[in-house]
């Protein structure tokens, strides 16, 4: 007999220890926490939500029994949930004040050279003219300018007759016209205009 057939020893067969096999659908723990943690945020936004619920009472009027009727609003939260961002515009508000209404603050009628008498007017303003030269054998000259020699001119046409309005801007204050014509002339001022 051998000496191998009686000496105990380990048996024939030894298993061999091989980790469990991941199934591909079972889902793994951070799977599993993250799951947990949306589930949970969403029965969180449901609780919230309940507590702002309003709660309205009817009549049946067939049975005269009174019936309850729940509304619930839910808020719903994720987890890693990207903040909401409002976006505005930022639109001016509409202009209360009105522009003020044109108003004619001086009127004056002549012929040849002159300059008129002094008027008051806000930043804009403008001065609407006519002239006619027929009293002086058809065609003339027509000059016109604000505050003398040196001031802005607002014509200066050569013609029988004619019509026009020129504008003046961020001019506030006193002023007075100066016209240069041989010719029957009309001036409006407005203020505003």
């Amino acid at each position: 007999m051998d000496q191998r057939d009686t000496q105990p020893g380990p048996p024939s067969y030894v298993p061999s220890y091989a980790p469990p096999q991941r199934t591909p659908n079972k889902p793994t723990v951070r799977r599993r926490t993250a799951i947990l943690g949306s589930a949970g945020g969403l029965v969180l936004g449901l609780i919230i939500g309940a507590a702002g619920h309003s709660t309205s009472k009817t009549t049946n009027t067939a049975t005269g029994t009174p019936s309850v009727t729940t509304t619930v609003t839910a808020t719903v939260t994720a987890q890693n949930a990207a903040p909401a961002v409002a976006h505005t515009s930022a639109v001016p508000p509409p202009s209360t004040t009105a522009a003020p209404k044109p108003a004619v603050v001086f009127t004056t009628t002549g012929d040849g050279i002159k300059k008129t008498e002094s008027f008051t007017t806000g930043p804009n303003w403008s001065v609407a003219y006519t002239f006619d030269c027929s009293n002086a054998g058809g065609q003339g000259n027509f000059v016109l300018q604000v505050d003398g020699d040196l001031g802005d001119m607002l014509a200066n046409a050569l013609s029988a007759k004619g019509a026009d309005t020129s504008y003046e801007h961020d001019a506030a204050g006193s002023h007075y016209l100066s016209v240069n014509s041989e010719c029957d002339w009309t001036l409006k001022v407005t203020n505003g205009g």
